[in-house]
């Protein structure tokens, strides 16, 4: 049987919603996957990140492309997820950069396959300009406590990186998935657990490849663990893992 790689580029939500997401594929694509990943808690499209005492490149820096390059004999047609693109902006970079990242990124998956179907979110836009300052101050110590941040000033880039995401989608013909609030509870930029198979579903079921007959089923997988990156830093050790780093009956996942 064909198998249909899958390309997941973002951070925190892809990592906090790993099990949610890979069910949702085996929702709704049929083939035997090859998943190729790209995530971390914190991670950054343009720089390298750090969350407590592991580091990993950033995602434009990292081996997920030549690890594509080597793939790229695949009968089907590949999919590719595009999300959180906002961490950057708490990263100090303006909406322009954040917008050439996710452009780039959309390049080089073209250049591995020319054909292959992209979905790209926008960041939670409704969710940031929800935010009272008590509530703002409270998760930006929580989630990024050495970075000093106003409310107004993110509600502002938030709102222009959204802008910029969709005219991005639109002048490179992507397709793009506009966030729902109630996706979102006192966390005003992870997907609540309760709404992660919805939610990657509904930015999935964008692919030509998925199959809509089966998105009835919900039952989250459990014994999906989260992959080990092929390179990252902790305690300032450099680690190489062997991909893909995570083999069951019917996915194969390489992550980076």
């Amino acid at each position: 049987m064909s198998r249909q790689t899958v390309v997941l580029l973002g951070a925190s939500n892809v990592t906090f919603g790993w099990r949610h997401l890979i069910s949702a594929l085996r929702i709704g694509l049929s083939a035997p996957l090859d998943i190729f990943a790209a995530g971390g808690l914190g991670r950054s499209y343009l720089g390298p990140s750090r969350f407590a005492h592991r580091s990993l490149p950033g995602i434009l820096d990292s081996q997920i492309w030549n690890a594509l390059k080597a793939n790229s004999e695949t009968q089907t047609r590949p999919v590719a997820l595009v999300t959180d693109l906002g961490n950057d902006l708490v990263y100090g970079c303006s909406s322009d950069d954040v917008v050439q990242a996710a452009n780039q990124s959309i390049e080089r998956l073209r250049e591995f396959r020319a054909d292959i179907d992209i979905v790209l979110t926008r960041p939670p836009r409704e969710s940031v300009d929800s935010l009272s300052p008590r509530r703002f101050r409270f998760f930006a110590s929580v989630l990024f406590p050495f970075r000093r941040m106003e409310l107004p000033d993110i509600q502002n880039a938030t709102a222009e990186l959204d802008d910029r995401v969709v005219e991005l989608a639109r002048r490179l013909n992507v397709a793009v998935v506009k966030p729902e609030l109630d996706w979102y509870g006192l966390d005003p930029i992870h997907i609540r657990r309760a709404c992660r198979v919805e939610a990657f579903c509904r930015m999935a079921e964008q692919w030509d490849a998925w199959n809509a007959s089966q998105s009835e089923q919900r039952r989250v997988a459990a014994s999906v663990a989260l992959p080990i990156p092929h390179q990252r830093t902790a305690f300032g050790r450099s680690i190489t893992t062997p991909q893909p780093s995570r083999q069951y009956r019917n996915a194969d996942i390489h992550a980076y």
